[in-house]
């Protein structure tokens, strides 16, 4: 009984076959219609998932440049006030040494040139204690400028700029085209291997 059913059960597919084949030479056009709409919705989404992804990467580029920066912020911070630090800690060395020597002055009755003299070394020294205060500071400062700068230009290098590709109608109706005139030779050869098959038989 099986073995029975097996011609018709070849004749049943090869009609759906040749059905499915007519339908799709009969509707090529509709068929490229709709491989056109497919194309142009699958090149959009592709187009935003890829631009979402260089935002998030970018996103990601920008936060490391501004926690390095705030990583100088605050070694630039410290940098001022051991400064002021030390300016204030030279003055006030320098107070208490002119005042010894005021006093020390006064109490021997020891004045004019000698006392002159040592005023005026002490006044020497503070000049180039804070000379060397100031530019210390400032060679600091230069070199956090500096690598405030390559952390810039870092990041700026880092940044993913790749043009992402927006969909092209053109290329979506051509994908349509391909899928129609696919169908449409599909059904063609179906149709012809048919009719030279009843033909020998």
């Amino acid at each position: 009984m099986a073995v029975a059913a097996i011609p018709a059960l070849v004749s049943a597919a090869s009609s759906a076959a040749g059905a499915a084949a007519t339908f799709a030479a009969a509707n090529a056009g509709w068929i490229a219609l709709a491989g056109t709409a497919l194309s142009y919705v699958s090149q959009s989404q592709q187009a935003k998932a890829q631009a979402k992804q260089q935002e998030a990467y970018n996103q990601r580029v920008k936060e490391e440049a501004i926690r390095q920066y705030g990583e100088l912020d605050d070694e630039e911070a410290d940098i001022l006030y051991d400064s002021h630090a030390q300016s204030l800690q030279a003055q006030k060395e320098y107070m208490q040494a002119r005042s010894s020597i005021e006093l020390q002055s006064a109490a021997s009755g020891t004045y004019g040139q000698t006392v002159d003299v040592a005023l005026a070394d002490l006044g020497t020294g503070l000049g180039q204690r804070t000379a060397d205060i100031v530019y210390r500071r400032d060679a600091n400062l230069d070199r956090i400028n500096q690598t405030a700068e390559g952390i810039r230009s870092q990041s700026d290098s880092n940044l993913d700029r790749s043009p992402i590709k927006q969909p092209s109608m053109f290329e979506a109706i051509g994908d349509g085209i391909s899928l129609g005139s696919a169908a449409g030779k599909l059904g063609t050869r179906v149709s012809t291997s048919r009719k030279e098959a009843r033909r020998r038989g």
